[in-house]
């Protein structure tokens, strides 16, 4: 009868067990889930700033041109004074583009970069996040 009670209790130790890891992977997929979503509106985000930074460096770079086409030949074209004058104001403007981190950092600062199990997402997610620092 000993034997069969211990066995009863190895049982029920090892299905609570099981039981309690299985919980447990699954509060991990719904926090990888959780972070994931959060980073994808991190990178919508950036996606909506990023264009709005092409726009501003295309416009930029247009004063350039009109402003360097001058400084090259001294011809202004249809350009008046102050149109040249905007032109050389407007070419040194400068606006940065920030990849927008926060979710990303508190993954690497809880040490929970694991929860996202699939490898070649995390290096996707290290290249992003490291090439946005080069622009």
């Amino acid at each position: 009868m000993f034997v069969v009670e211990l066995l009863i209790v190895i049982v029920g130790v090892f299905i609570g067990l099981q039981v309690s890891n299985w919980n447990e992977a699954r509060i991990d997929r719904n926090r990888a889930t959780s972070y994931l979503e959060r980073i994808r509106a991190d990178v919508d985000a950036d996606i909506v700033s990023y264009r709005d930074r092409l726009r501003f460096w295309e416009e930029v770079s247009a004063y350039g041109v009109a402003a360097l086409g001058y400084a090259n030949t001294a011809d202004m074209g249809k350009l008046t004074w102050w149109d040249l004058l905007l032109a050389c104001f407007q070419a040194s403007q400068l606006a940065e583009f920030y990849a927008t981190q926060s979710t990303c950092e508190e993954l690497k600062s809880g040490g929970e970069l694991g929860l996202i199990r699939d490898l070649e997402l995390r290096n996707l997610l290290a290249r992003y996040y490291t090439s946005v620092h080069a622009i």
